[in-house]
């Protein structure tokens, strides 16, 4: 995907009793530092929570696509991860 390999996630919906309990966030944490996974970013697509988008933009990710669109990459952001691996640490 656009030059790379690449988690996409889309269509991510949570029960409302779970939000704010940083499951996302763990997720997040653990597919980009598990170094089996072989990818260099992670991609959530059209994303149309804007407390979503909000936590996003605050955790590193970076929007891409046309705000406010109906295209099919409006709103999305991406994770470009750095990979240390085990002997750089």
């Amino acid at each position: 995907m656009r030059g790379g390999h690449a988690l996409s996630l889309a269509n991510i919906e949570v029960r409302p009793e779970f939000c704010g309990k940083g499951f996302f966030a763990s997720l997040i944490d653990v597919a980009s530092s598990e170094l089996a996974f072989l990818f260099d970013r992670i991609e959530i697509e059209a994303v149309q929570n804007d407390r979503f988008s909000v936590w996003l933009a605050g955790n590193g990710f970076q929007r891409f696509g046309v705000i406010g669109s109906l295209a099919g990459t409006a709103n999305s952001f991406n994770l470009h991860l750095k990979r240390v691996s085990p002997s750089e640490d």
